[in-house]
C-alpha cells in the first residue's frame, strides 16, 4: 500500500524521491552553462575550479554553492565572441543531460587480459619478415608455428581480437609448408616426434575457430599416421615416422629413444604430451576415431609413468632419466 504523500512520512519520501531529485537536475541545468562561461576566462580558470565541482560531487547543492563562490571571487571575463556564448549556454545542458544518461561504456580491462595482450603483442612482433614471417630464434620453427597458432586463436576466442590479417596469411602459408609431407607433422629441416602435438594443436585451433576444412583433413591424416606407428607395447616406430614426413630423424633422445620391446619405456615427449592435442581435436569434432586412439595412448602413459602403487615410477626419478615428465600433467 503507497503512503499518504499528505502524511508526515508521505511527504518526507515525496520529497526525497521526486523533489529532490528535479531539484538537483534543475540545478544542474542552470549550474552548467554559468561553469561553461567560467571556463573562457583568462588562465584557463576552469582547471581551478573546486574538486567538487571538477570530480562532480553527487552533492549538487554544495558543488553549486562553491562554484558560484568561485565565479563571484574571479569575475575577471576574456572577451569572447557572443555567438561562442550563446552557442556554449544552449549545449551545456544538453551535455548535463547526455552525461546523466546510464552508462555504456564497456567494462574496464582486467589484469588477465592485459597480460594476455601483452603475449599476444609478443606473438606478433616475434614473426620475422626477412623469413617469410616464420616465428624465429624459438626451440624450433616448425613446433613454434604450432604453438603460435594454438596461442593466438585462444586468444582471440578469448577476447574476440581479430588476429591481423596479414599475420594470419603469412602464418598460414608457413603451416601449408610445413605440414607439405605425408605424415601431417610439422616439420623443419628434421622430423621431431616432439611435435605431433604442436601440429595437431594447430590443425584443431583452425577447426574449431576458422572451421578450416583443410586443417580437419590434415588432422585425420596424422592421426592415422600416429594410430598406424604405434607398435604393440605401445611405443611409436620413429624412424616409420621419419620416412613418411621425408626428412632425417632428431637425434635428440628426450623426443625419439627406443627401448627394447616389453621393457620399461618413456615415451612422454613424443607420443604422451599428445594426449591433450587427441583429446581437443575429439572434443571439436566428435571424432571417435580419435578418442580410441587417446584411450590408448592414455592406457600406456599411465603404465609407463605410474606404478602399481599410485607413485611416479623410480625409472621417472632416477638421475640418468631423461625425460619430458612435465607433459605428463596434460
Amino acid at each position: 500500500m503507497q503512503p499518504n504523500r499528505f502524511s508526515p512520512s508521505g511527504f518526507t519520501n515525496f520529497c526525497g524521491t521526486t523533489v529532490k531529485p528535479t531539484f538537483s537536475l534543475l540545478t544542474a541545468l542552470w549550474l552548467t552553462p554559468l561553469v561553461t562561461l567560467h571556463a573562457a576566462g583568462p588562465q584557463n580558470i576552469a582547471a581551478s575550479l573546486h574538486p567538487y565541482v571538477t570530480a562532480g560531487d553527487p552533492n549538487i547543492g554544495r558543488a553549486f554553492r562553491i562554484a558560484v563562490g568561485d565565479i563571484a571571487r574571479k569575475f575577471a571575463w576574456q572577451a569572447v565572441s557572443l555567438r561562442s556564448a550563446l552557442t556554449a549556454l544552449l549545449l551545456a545542458p544538453l551535455a548535463v543531460l547526455h552525461a546523466a544518461a546510464p552508462s555504456k561504456q564497456a567494462p574496464a580491462i582486467g589484469p588477465v587480459q592485459v597480460a594476455m595482450d601483452r603475449a599476444a603483442k609478443c606473438c606478433l612482433a616475434w614473426l620475422n619478415p626477412e623469413q617469410h614471417y616464420l616465428p624465429t630464434g624459438g626451440y624450433e620453427t616448425a613446433h613454434d608455428t604450432g604453438r603460435w597458432w594454438d596461442a593466438m586463436l585462444r586468444y582471440e576466442a578469448a577476447t574476440g581480437v581479430r588476429i591481423p590479417a596479414q599475420a594470419e596469411n603469412a602464418m598460414m602459408a608457413n603451416l601449408r609448408t610445413l605440414t607439405d609431407n605425408p605424415a601431417a607433422l610439422l616439420t623443419s629441416s628434421l622430423c621431431n616426434p616432439h611435435n605431433l602435438r604442436e601440429s595437431l594443436l594447430a590443425y584443431t585451433a583452425l577447426v574449431r575457430h576458422r572451421k578450416d576444412a583443410w586443417a580437419e583433413q590434415q588432422a585425420r591424416r596424422l592421426i592415422a599416421t600416429m594410430a598406424e606407428l604405434i607398435e604393440a607395447d605401445g611405443q611409436m616406430d620413429y624412424s616409420g615416422l621419419a620416412a613418411r614426413v621425408g626428412k632425417p630423424l632428431t637425434k635428440d633422445t628426450l623426443m625419439m629413444r627406443r627401448f627394447p620391446a616389453g621393457e620399461w619405456f618413456n615415451a612422454v615427449g613424443s607420443t604422451g604430451r599428445a594426449l591433450e592435442a587427441l583429446m581437443e581435436f575429439h572434443a571439436a569434432t566428435g571424432d571417435e576415431t580419435t578418442l580410441k586412439l587417446a584411450k590408448r595412448l592414455a592406457e600406456v602413459q599411465m603404465r609407463t609413468v605410474i606404478d602399481p602403487s599410485g607413485k611416479v615410477r623410480a625409472e621417472l626419478l632416477a638421475a640418468d632419466c631423461v625425460s619430458h615428465t612435465l607433459s605428463s600433467a596434460n
